[in-house]
């Protein structure tokens, strides 16, 4: 099943007999006499790890791209052990960091010309080109790209260009720009805030830069700041102000994380301490869905002990989330919502702190709290903002090479990431972001592997179906929809036992779907993705079989309608019950029958009301589109 890069040559290469018939003899240049090794190629401007590696340094700062690349330490020698006359620092960048206190990502001169000015969305000049269109890397971009061979090419120059309010530029993923990738997703983050909270930009803390900061007093009306507070203010003091990258106070990464990290364990007030459980025992559970790790509800739960930006993250999304439950309330905790905004608002601050320590830049923390943040999104049903900011994680994924096969946290963020955008991605009638291919082969997978390459296969669905078909791409939309068909094929003949269902007693015959209990329940979404997958393919695949292909179209349909809805009857859990609830609104879509409808609509009123998302019924949405195609007949007794 896995996409296969295009082998088409470029038509300008020609062979060599070809070009002598072509090509009129030129006179022969003259030799360019190379350099030694001692006179010339030898540099001492590199990194003091790329030198002992004995590797090319491209001398990239504050991280350069080999020391990116294999997640090494990268330490620039200091002024004082480089030899005499060392070259001038450029102005523009010093300028930059005297006006910003942070320091500018560096790049190697090939790639100055195309790093956008601004970190804000829209459209970016330079005075040294046309101004950049608002579009995706197109194909020659993406090949400058490191381990190409992760890369979907064929797809990679198909990416959706009027969804994304950033221009994305070849240098600008690169592993070399994390820092630059981190800058630009705390711009969207930042201005977002202050676009919807414009009450606050006469707060005399408001910064021109559109920074946020929040209120010092301490919680539970003492005046005392409590300690989630001053470990979010320790990095307002001079001392870490002026401990920028390279400076004498911070000479290694290990120094940088003493400053941005708490020494002390992060004491938790006793509302705070219920948050916090709530996030672990609840929330937690349904980003962990595809994970058998684990990582949020326990890597990252510890993570956020000794890390004010990433506890407060937590403490938001929680609020927000026992804001949409109040039934999971159980200590009666007042303005949850306002406690939200507090929480987001108190990780603008930590964030912008932290953002001039390069360690920070590609830290767990920071790509932790990116995706919490972009749940914190997904639940408030901001839709614009989400879209912002599931492109902001993609950046700073892409430009540290984060993918579905890393491992650890970051593979852990890379699934959770995933199963946000394609979501946003069916809602927007867009493209996916990820053209990443996996590497291993199905034949390899472990059954919980399995289940997350049908969360892919889905993803490359959505882009497909994003697609409008053309007379000219008729016969190329026929081709994709073939490979995505044997996509789904194969991943169905390599299921394990596991993804068998289980034996249920009696049920209610009344019911209008059969129940179908799938153990764990992310196989059971696996197996509902699936089905959506094939339901998508069905309605957006060209067809040349006339009538019986119609009719044997219909008969699949029905029957992914079944089983998505089966196994929606035994999924229960509130971790399942939101990817569940979506498989259930794209297969609503599909129905014909008027009691099939409503037992859809009662199916995601049950998953709205165990994990209180979406804030408006999908159930209802679901009505308005079946009344845009005809007036409903019937009623929920059937």
């Amino acid at each position: 099943m896995e996409a296969t890069m295009d082998s088409n040559l470029d038509p300008s290469i020609c062979s060599a007999d070809d070009t002598a018939t072509m090509t009129p003899r030129v006179p022969l240049r003259r030799p360019r006499i190379r350099k030694s090794r001692g006179r010339g190629l030898r540099t001492t401007k590199g990194c003091i790890t790329c030198r002992k590696r004995h590797l090319k340094c491209d001398e990239v700062k504050p991280i350069c791209g080999p020391c990116a690349r294999k997640d090494k330490l990268c330490d620039y020698a200091t002024p004082a052990s480089r030899s005499v006359n060392p070259p001038a620092p450029d102005k523009e960048n010093t300028e930059a960091v005297a006006a910003t206190g942070t320091p500018q990502p560096v790049l190697a001169a090939e790639e100055e010309p195309h790093i956008p000015r601004g970190s804000g969305p829209g459209p970016v000049t330079d005075e040294h080109t046309e101004p950049i269109d608002v579009s995706w890397p197109t194909s020659g971009a993406i090949s400058t790209l490191p381990n190409t061979d992760l890369l979907d090419h064929s797809s990679a120059n198909d990416l959706v260009s009027n969804h994304s309010p950033v221009a994305y530029q070849h240098s600008y993923l690169s592993p070399s720009n994390a820092s630059f990738a981190a800058v630009q997703w705390f711009g969207l983050l930042a201005s977002d805030a202050a676009r919807d909270s414009p009450h606050l930009a006469n707060h005399p803390h408001f910064r021109s830069t559109q920074i946020l900061t929040f209120d010092h007093s301490g919680a539970e009306g003492s005046e005392e700041p409590s300690s989630l507070q001053r470990a979010t203010q320790v990095l307002d003091s001079p001392h870490a102000s002026n401990a920028t990258y390279g400076s004498a106070d911070v000479s290694s990464t290990l120094d940088e994380e003493k400053i941005w990290q708490s020494p002390k364990a992060i004491e938790l007030l006793p509302a705070e301490q219920t948050l916090f459980e709530h996030f672990v025992h609840q929330v937690c559970p349904w980003i962990d869905l595809f994970d058998t790790t684990t990582q949020f509800s326990t890597f990252v739960a510890h993570l956020a002990i000794h890390n004010a930006g990433l506890m407060n993250a937590i403490l938001g999304l929680a609020s927000r989330h026992l804001a949409l439950n109040p039934r999971l309330d159980n200590e009666n905790m007042p303005n949850k919502e306002e406690a939200a905004l507090q929480y987001y608002y108190q990780t603008l601050h930590y964030v912008q702190k932290a953002m001039q320590y390069s360690s920070y830049k590609t830290s767990l923390e920071l790509l932790a709290t990116t995706l919490i943040i972009s749940a914190y999104e997904m639940l408030d049903n901001s839709t614009n903002d989400w879209e912002r900011h599931l492109e902001g994680v993609f950046l700073i994924q892409r430009s540290q090479t984060i993918h579905g096969e890393c491992g650890g946290l970051h593979s852990a963020v890379w699934w959770a990431w995933l199963c946000q955008d394609i979501w946003a991605a069916f809602r927007e009638k867009r493209k996916t972001l990820t053209f990443w291919v996996p590497q291993k082969p199905l034949s390899s997978l472990l059954p919980h592997e399995l289940a997350m390459r049908s969360i892919y296969i889905t993803a490359k669905v959505i882009s497909y179906c994003a697609d409008v078909s053309t007379k000219e791409n008729i016969q190329s939309r026929i081709d994709e929809g073939m490979r995505l068909c044997t996509m789904l094929d194969d991943w169905r003949r390599h299921l394990t036992i596991e993804f068998t269902p289980l034996p249920l007693g009696p049920r209610d015959r009344a019911k209008c779907f059969r129940p179908i209990w799938i153990r764990p329940a992310a196989f059971g979404v696996a197996m509902q993705f699936f089905n959506v997958s094939n339901l998508l393919l069905l309605a957006h695949e060209p067809s040349l079989g006339g009538l019986d292909e119609f009719i044997e179209r219909q008969s699949v349909i029905k029957r992914c309608i079944d089983d998505i809805g089966g196994i929606a009857m035994t999924l229960t859990d509130n971790a399942s019950s939101l990817m569940s609830s979506q498989a259930l609104f794209i297969a609503g879509m599909f129905t014909q029958d008027t009691q099939t409808r409503w037992a859809i609509v009662e199916l995601l009123d049950l998953c709205r009301d165990r994990t209180g998302w979406p804030t408006r019924s999908l159930g209802n949405e679901l009505q308005h589109i079946w009344e845009r195609h005809g007036p409903l007949t019937g009623s929920p007794a059937g």
